[in-house]
């Protein structure tokens, strides 16, 4: 559910949202000011259109694939304070080691990975 709450604790039902990555509980979500990316391990990324919110339209846009990475239980989702880029970490599991995974919002589903970032060996938040 996406709620908008006003200054006097008023509650307003926005939009409710029904997908499979909402019902994994390790999921996060990151949201700018057009878009929400939903993260759920191991391997599900979702894009919804907040453009028209207040309209009571929520839209899934696209997915986006992982390729050869596998996202980790306790990765870390961020957006970028400018422009339309967002950061994932992930397991490549063909170099076993871990990556940041930089993908753009504004590009279509199949050229939306715009860079990878290996880092050296295993890091996870257990390690750091």
């Amino acid at each position: 559910m996406i709620l908008d709450v006003d200054n006097h604790q008023r509650l307003a039902l926005l939009a409710e949202i029904f997908s499979a990555a909402l019902q994994n509980p390790l999921y996060k979500l990151a949201v700018n000011r057009n878009s929400m990316i939903v993260v759920s391990p191991p391997g599900t990324i979702e894009h919804y259109d907040l453009r028209q919110l207040y309209d009571r339209s929520v839209v899934q846009v696209k997915s986006y694939s992982l390729y050869r990475y596998t996202l980790l239980d306790d990765f870390d989702l961020e957006f970028s304070d400018v422009g339309d880029l967002f950061y994932v970490n992930a397991l490549d599991n063909v170099m076993n080691r871990t990556s940041v995974l930089v993908y753009r919002t504004a590009a279509y589903a199949v050229a939306a990975l715009y860079d990878v970032i290996n880092l050296p060996g295993m890091l996870n938040h257990r390690n750091l």
